[in-house]
């Protein structure tokens, strides 16, 4: 099955959540692995930092997981 063309635009956008995603992992000392141990497989965490398309799913997991609402999650993404 050939993969879905993502406009220049929603790109940047993945960019942007995958960049915020990391820094907020960051911020609170955690690895991905230590991410992991909550809820999350670590490959869907370095999916989910490196660009990749993510289920809304993983990305309410994560939210709840970094105790961060899904507006301010996206609040900085145009």
């Amino acid at each position: 099955m050939p993969r879905k063309l993502v406009s220049n635009i929603n790109r940047k956008r993945l960019l942007e959540l995958s960049t915020f995603l990391r820094e907020l992992r960051l911020n609170n000392n955690l690895t991905q692995q230590d991410l992991s141990n909550y809820n999350l497989h670590r490959n869907t965490i370095i999916r989910a930092e490196n660009n990749h398309n993510i289920t809304l799913l993983t990305l309410f997991e994560l939210a709840d997981t970094l105790d961060i609402s899904l507006s301010d999650l996206f609040l900085d993404i145009e």
